[in-house]
């Protein structure tokens, strides 16, 4: 049953025949002695072998404490085998600075991360946008549980997935959640990013009624001027690049044939459909990306930052 559990060695254990016979013994031994018992006995005055010569009237002294009530200490030393710590004095402060020295060793050890990306294109420290997030690239190399390149970004806000560490293995250090492990080809320097937002906005600006009319009325006659434009000022900004996550190829069927792109299919009593075929970065073999129907999957079509497709968030397995 709980807590009527414990752990002993052999040394703090009895029989518990011999531990009753003591504790009855102790009991025979403590027990009040009659007065006229304990007159009696003071006038023998020890004439009967083994009869002490005078027995306490006192019938109100307490039993003494059984051996088995009192607890079994093991054994200790003297003094520590470098004889520096002698019984209960302060430790020297050698073996502070040691203690000190071995808790540094404790600590773990980052991986050494490479200048710059295999490519050329990304180097530590340059400012890189991931998912429209701003950020700075604080590791480039191998990873312990993929294989291939890595860039370990630290964002600028807490829309991460760790500090740096991922399964236990510092890559490098940041805040909470403000970490993630992207491949080269979902970074672009923020540089080119700002660069192709100024531009998606230009394109998108509303044009003038009167200047859409006077361009209507070139219809083409300056080289480079469309020949209409539309006056409608409504029309919503593109979606910048950035935003927009690049899911990596998949294959249209399975090995085997037997599952293809876009098929429905089963998991676990769910139903879904089939978004990605492939192999994954976190592990070996051919994998499925399933879409589900309702909300019983573990991520949006990303794993460990890496997307496969995109679906609704928790609609996504693998």
């Amino acid at each position: 049953a709980p807590k009527h559990g414990v752990m002993a060695l052999p040394v703090q254990l009895r029989p518990a025949s011999e531990a009753a016979v003591a504790a009855s013994a102790a009991a025979v031994a403590s027990a009040p002695v009659p007065s006229a018992v304990a007159a009696l006995l003071a006038d023998v005055k020890g004439s009967v072998a083994g009869v002490p010569t005078r027995v306490a009237e006192s019938t109100s002294s307490a039993a003494p404490a059984t051996k088995r009530e009192e607890p079994m200490t093991l054994p200790s030393k003297d003094k520590t085998a470098d004889r520096s710590v002698p019984g209960h004095s302060t430790p020297a402060a050698g073996s502070m600075s040691s203690a000190a020295s071995a808790s540094e060793d404790t600590e773990a050890t980052e991986f050494p991360s490479k200048e710059k990306a295999a490519d050329g294109s990304l180097s530590l420290g340059r400012e890189v946008m991931w998912r429209g997030k701003r950020g700075i690239v604080r590791y480039i190399g191998e990873l312990k549980f993929s294989k291939g390149e890595w860039v370990g970004v630290e964002l600028s806000e807490a829309a991460g997935m760790h500090d740096g560490s991922v399964l236990g293995v510092p890559y490098f250090q940041c805040a909470p959640k403000h970490g993630v492990m992207a491949l080269p080809v979902q970074l672009r320097p923020a540089s080119e990013a700002a660069v192709a937002a100024s531009a998606a906005a230009v394109a998108s600006a509303p044009v003038p009624s009167a200047v859409a009319a006077l361009l209507a009325d070139v219809k083409g006659s300056v080289p480079g001027v469309p020949t209409r434009v539309a006056a409608s000022t409504s029309s919503a900004a593109p979606t910048t690049e950035d935003e927009e996550p690049t899911t990596l190829p998949s294959k249209d069927k399975t090995a085997d044939g037997s599952i293809s792109l876009g098929q429905e299919v089963s998991l676990r009593s769910k139903r879904g459909t089939v978004r990605y075929i492939g192999e994954v970065k976190f592990s070996k073999g051919e994998w499925l990306g399933i879409e589900l129907t309702e909300a019983a999957g573990m991520h949006g079509g990303s794993v460990m930052g890496v997307p496969y497709f995109q679906c609704a968030p928790k609609h996504g397995v693998m």
